[in-house]
């Protein structure tokens, strides 16, 4: 069995690995970047079909009319 004191630091060691793992993994995510991607392609795809829009808001509208009825 291990000691006591051997558990703590494999646990240590493994928390430093796991930070150094979330912190090269955030440094390849960039939050702009990506709602930058997010809008353009929001726009393309409402350019396409400008009535996607109304209708999503339309059935968004029925669902919580109706959600709220059954309440």
């Amino acid at each position: 069995m291990s000691s006591p004191e051997e558990i703590k630091e494999d646990i240590d060691a493994t928390r430093e690995e796991l930070r150094s793992d979330v912190q090269a993994l955030q440094s390849k995510v960039d939050p702009v970047e990506n709602f930058d991607k997010g809008l353009a392609r929001v726009e393309e795809l409402t350019a396409e079909k400008p009535y996607a829009m109304g209708a999503s808001a339309f059935v968004a509208g029925w669902f919580a009319a109706w959600l709220i009825a059954k309440l």
